[in-house]
């Protein structure tokens, strides 16, 4: 191996480069680094112990390259950079931040420990068994539905605006209590007589 082809392996172990193909259904992509375009390169993956996430990835993103052997052809993709077209979506040291591209955002502030996460689109969560909100106050700003069975266990209170503000459809069953109106018993109430006096308590 002369001076020159070392000198070339050398300046070639690491490389930048731009993404300038991508084939998502093949797991693989090319890079334009100078006035080289690689060959199809394996996918930069993120596999932990518990998970394996998929990053679909695009054109023009500028990338760092590793050459095992100062060779192109082995080239693998080390990091990711941001660019001024492909730019940071925050700033934001106290910010972590995952922004999608129709404007949805996931996002934990850790100087007032508040995570973000708001959707463009409809969400939906998903179990089989149980899914359990434990907080001591929960706000929905919207109409709220209930498909299934509504229960609760410690009472329940309410106000509503002008017209009708509770609508039932079907039968209603108490058991054990009352049902008052402007403090008019259901149960205890009772009617002036036909002959006069009062008539006795529902039956």
């Amino acid at each position: 191996m002369n001076i020159a082809d070392l000198n070339r392996r050398l300046e070639s172990l690491i490389r930048l480069g731009s993404i300038a193909e991508v084939d998502h259904a093949g797991r693989k992509l090319r890079v334009k680094t100078g006035g080289l375009l690689t060959g199809w390169l394996p996918w930069p993956a993120e596999v932990g112990r518990n998970y394996r996430r998929w990053r679909p990835l695009r054109t023009g993103t500028q990338v760092v390259l590793a050459c095992p052997s100062g060779d192109p052809a082995q080239a693998v993709i080390i990091q990711i950079l941001y660019t001024t077209v492909l730019n940071a979506p925050s700033a934001d040291p106290d910010v972590d931040l995952i922004q999608f591209n129709d404007g949805s955002i996931i996002q934990y502030d850790s100087s007032n420990s508040h995570l973000i996460a708001e959707c463009v689109g409809d969400v939906t969560v998903k179990s089989p068994s149980e899914v359990k909100i434990d907080s001591p106050k929960t706000i929905v700003t919207g109409e709220l539905s209930v498909e299934g069975l509504l229960i609760y266990k410690s009472g329940m209170s309410g106000s509503g605006g002008s017209g009708t503000t509770a609508s039932i459809q079907g039968n209603v069953q108490i058991t054990n209590g009352d049902l008052t109106a402007d403090n008019i018993s259901l149960k205890q109430h009772t009617h002036p007589g036909d002959s006069g006096g009062t008539t006795g308590a529902a039956q």
